[in-house]
């Protein structure tokens, strides 16, 4: 059997996350894709051209190339898996009594941002990233559903 070797088109180690470890304000787009069960959140506008790395099956760090600074994360199979092993953040998208996230994300958006933020933070700190704790309290007035 052949083995299938991949290499990465850009270390870790070479992205830069001073916008989302420093973060002190300023808007913060999140978006929930139900077609792929992927969720974006970023500190960059949505048309800012971006690439991932993937930290692992679910979670991957979005970064500007020209820059590698880091402007965000999505986290892939949201709802299906990610969500599920996450109690606060279930809690947070069952409070809306639709099943629907987009209303949830809509209408709660800072409790959404600040669970799913925690949800992240083991899987990013293994690579030494720490998200501020300004992100993570973003007021509502400060997210923008894209």
């Amino acid at each position: 059997m052949a083995e299938k070797v991949l290499k990465d088109l850009i270390q870790l180690k070479n992205l830069k996350t001073k916008r989302i470890t420093k973060f002190s304000g300023g808007m913060v787009y999140i978006r929930y894709d139900a077609v792929i069960d992927a969720f974006y959140l970023m500190v960059a506008p949505p048309a800012t051209e971006t690439a991932v790395y993937h930290l692992d099956d679910q979670i991957g760090l979005i970064f500007e190339p020209e820059t590698r600074e880091v402007v965000g994360f999505q986290i892939e199979a949201f709802q299906r898996v990610f969500a599920g092993k996450h109690a606060a953040l279930m809690e947070s998208l069952a409070a809306e009594e639709s099943a629907n996230v987009f209303t949830a994300m809509t209408r709660q958006k800072p409790l959404i941002v600040r669970n799913i933020v925690t949800a992240s933070a083991p899987a990013l700190k293994k690579r030494n990233i720490t998200i501020s704790n300004d992100l993570k309290n973003t007021p509502s007035r400060n997210i923008a559903y894209v």
